[in-house]
């Protein structure tokens, strides 16, 4: 009998332990799977129906956020849109891998970059997301691309009046340059390989706000547009015949790219509006808080 008791207390501590894998993997798997969004119900005035990502009839409010997770991260994601819609977004779309499934000649092209594992796919999908997004709202429309572990800490209107005439807004690091974290090939095939490229300031890539407009159209469509090529966005060797610079730490990837178009684009960047910049000053406080955690 005593035998028989513990047989049947085993097998329900299997069954227990099985159910709690199982809950774990759905939780860490919530952002692969779901592709939904959130709605501030206190403003659905600037509103409108979208086709996007192979879906119709899709519901856009703007300012809209837009963040992106793949393997991990849904809680960070999650925090990013509940804070970003107390501190004055509309809609946040918590995004993943399914705005690929879709499009099978982008995935097919890309298959190489899209396998890799950091940045799910190097960061491909940043510009990606930004210009399906521009592309279907409305001229004069903002979205906000924020990485999943940001929380929003101030009113994100404090940036979009600061945007002015230039529909692209984007940020600058605090002392590092471009030549510490860009490798040559990009400089090179970006026309960018002179000194005003090189000493200039790395950028930063975690938030970036876009306005509706030819200009951001185009400028997201050249950012896209470079991120497709391996040589400029990849960690592979050089093969366009320089070296790195003498400072070079590590490329990032989607990051150096932006910056070196910033550059050429002679767009106006600010200081980063998280507590990471708070060394310098700037004209607005603390609007982000970049805690870098995989949630």
């Amino acid at each position: 009998m005593g035998a028989m008791k513990m047989y049947f207390r085993s097998a329900q501590l299997c069954v227990m332990f099985a159910l709690f894998i199982s809950i774990f993997i759905h939780t860490m798997m919530w952002s692969d799977r779901s592709n939904t969004s959130e709605l501030c119900p206190s403003n659905k005035t600037n509103c409108h129906h979208v086709n996007i990502y192979g879906h119709s009839n899709q519901m856009r409010c703007y300012p809209l956020l837009v963040n992106f997770a793949h393997q991990c991260c849904g809680m960070s994601q999650k925090n990013n849109c509940d804070t970003g819609l107390t501190f004055g977004m509309a809609q946040c779309l918590k995004l993943n891998m399914n705005i690929f499934k879709s499009d099978d000649g982008f995935r097919q092209r890309n298959s190489d970059l899209l396998n890799y594992y950091r940045g799910g796919g190097y960061w491909l999908w940043k510009p990606y997301i930004l210009w399906h997004e521009l592309y279907a709202a409305r001229e004069g429309d903002v979205i906000v691309y924020s990485d999943a572990a940001v929380n929003f800490v101030s009113d994100i209107n404090i940036l979009i009046r600061l945007m002015g005439q230039q529909d692209i807004m984007t940020f600058r690091q605090i002392n590092h340059s471009e030549s510490a974290y860009t490798k040559r090939d990009t400089f090179i095939l970006m026309h960018a390989d002179s000194k005003r490229f090189v000493e200039s300031t790395a950028a930063v890539a975690s938030y970036v706000l876009v306005r509706k407009s030819v200009q951001s159209l185009a400028f997201v469509s050249e950012w896209l547009t470079y991120v497709q090529d391996g040589r400029a966005v990849s960690d592979d060797r050089n093969v366009l015949g320089k070296p790195n610079y003498p400072n070079f730490v590590g490329h990032r990837h989607d990051q150096s790219i932006l910056g070196l178009l910033v550059k050429k684009w002679n767009l106006t960047t600010y200081p980063d509006p998280s507590q990471h910049g708070e060394s310098v000053a700037r004209p607005y406080p603390t609007i982000l808080k970049h805690h870098r955690k995989k949630l």
